[in-house]
């Protein structure tokens, strides 16, 4: 089976086509597909999940924060609540998220995001004006940490002391970033205004130096592209799926239809995002895979299909 019925990147890009328009942010479709996919996925990492989450505040945060004497306390309770019920946060970050050439060096290295705290919408964009404090927060997939708030300062970007709370306060999220071996410091020294100027202008700082703990950066930093390395690594990855799928959907086609009760003559396969990419057939409409997902080779493949005989 090797007909149009079978062509994962052109339905890929039809996809992209789609879920950009509903997301409101523009993707350049003249370029091939491994620069569409990876101004989408630019884009799509740096957006925070809507669903709901466990909120933990730093503890002096906290403090001010409950008994009102922060000057935005009530803009940090309302998000609060928001990520307690799942609802949109991202609303509350930089509308330049939605561009795909900009890239938020703070998530890509640190995965920190910062929220502005208003409550005036701008009608325009969706989303809230900026103001001249803003919330930093780590989110994960079932927890979101409030870090601190700080205002539009140079090198407030950069400023370790977002993974130093994390450290101090909240050890176990960072665990895992703990550098291994015999790497006992980190050269050349920098502070915040310093290490904000390195990253504006393109270079990646692999790891930080918190107390004498050397953490790698939990948001993997980016390519010489400016591009994060989570959007490369997720690009190559759907591409190397993309093409074994077609491979063995070529191969395996009669087989997998027969498994599955789909009649080979209308068999259609798409590439759909919804929480994740998956494999459709769009006739039956059932999901086949999920990414990364591959199906049984074809002699076992075989073997089931005998079965149902």
């Amino acid at each position: 089976m090797s007909d149009n019925r079978i062509n994962l990147r052109e339905s890929l890009r039809q996809e992209l086509i789609r879920i950009s328009a509903e997301m409101n942010f523009k993707i350049s479709f003249n370029n091939d597909l491994d620069n569409t996919l990876v101004d989408y996925l630019t884009v799509r990492f740096k957006l925070i999940d809507v669903k709901p989450r466990i909120v933990r505040f730093q503890k002096d945060l906290l403090a001010d924060v409950f008994i009102g004497k922060h000057p935005k306390s009530k803009e940090i309770f309302r998000i609060a609540n928001i990520a307690r019920a799942g609802g949109n946060l991202n609303c509350f970050q930089s509308k330049k998220v939605l561009q795909t050439n900009f890239h938020d060096h703070l998530i890509n290295e640190w995965r920190v995001h910062h929220l502005h705290l208003s409550f005036k919408e701008d009608k325009k964009s969706g989303f809230v004006k900026q103001g001249n404090t803003i919330l930093f927060v780590y989110v994960m997939d079932t927890e979101i940490f409030f870090l601190g708030t700080d205002t539009h300062r140079k090198g407030v970007f950069g400023d370790e002391k977002w993974l130093r709370i994390l450290h101090n306060e909240f050890p176990n999220v960072i665990e895992e970033f703990k550098a291994k071996g015999d790497i006992i410091s980190v050269f050349p020294k920098v502070n915040a205004k310093e290490r904000q100027d390195i990253w504006n202008k393109g270079f990646t700082m692999g790891m930080t130096e918190i107390e004498d703990t050397i953490y790698h950066g939990p948001g993997l930093g980016r390519m010489t592209s400016g591009h994060s390395t989570q959007a490369v690594m997720t690009k190559n990855n759907i591409l190397r799926w993309i093409k074994v799928l077609e491979k063995q959907l070529n191969e395996s086609s009669e087989i997998i239809c027969k498994l599955f009760k789909i009649p080979i003559e209308y068999a259609r396969f798409e590439l759909r995002f919804d929480e994740k990419l998956v494999l459709v057939e769009t006739t039956k409409e059932i999901i086949l895979l999920e990414f990364n997902n591959r199906f049984k080779p074809i002699e076992e493949l075989i073997a089931l299909g005998d079965t149902l005989e």
